[in-house]
C-alpha cells in the first residue's frame, strides 16, 4: 500500500489531507489512519480540487468535446494539440 511506505510514523508534524472520495472515507480506509495513529485534516467535500493532474483531465475533457474527434487518430493529435 502506498501510505505504508510513504509516511514516517515517528514524525508526528503532519496531517494527512484527501479529497472526501468514497475509497478515501470508507469504513476500512478511515480504520487504517485511527489504527495507525494517521491524524486526517478535516475537508469539507465541496473544496476546490488540490490534485492538478485533475483539473488538466478536466481541461483536456471540455477541449476535445468541442473538436469531436470521429476516430482514434483524431483524438490522439488533438490531445496532443491541447
Amino acid at each position: 500500500m502506498f501510505i505504508e511506505n510513504t509516511f514516517d510514523p515517528s514524525n508526528k508534524n503532519w496531517a494527512f489531507m484527501q479529497d472526501n472520495a468514497p475509497p478515501h472515507i470508507s469504513k476500512y480506509a478511515m480504520k487504517w489512519c485511527k489504527d495507525n495513529q494517521i491524524d486526517v485534516l478535516k475537508w469539507p467535500a465541496t473544496s476546490p480540487d488540490l490534485n492538478r493532474i485533475e483539473n488538466l483531465w478536466d481541461h483536456i475533457d471540455r477541449e476535445l468535446r468541442k473538436m469531436k474527434p470521429k476516430n482514434v487518430i483524431e483524438l490522439q493529435d488533438m490531445i496532443q494539440d491541447i
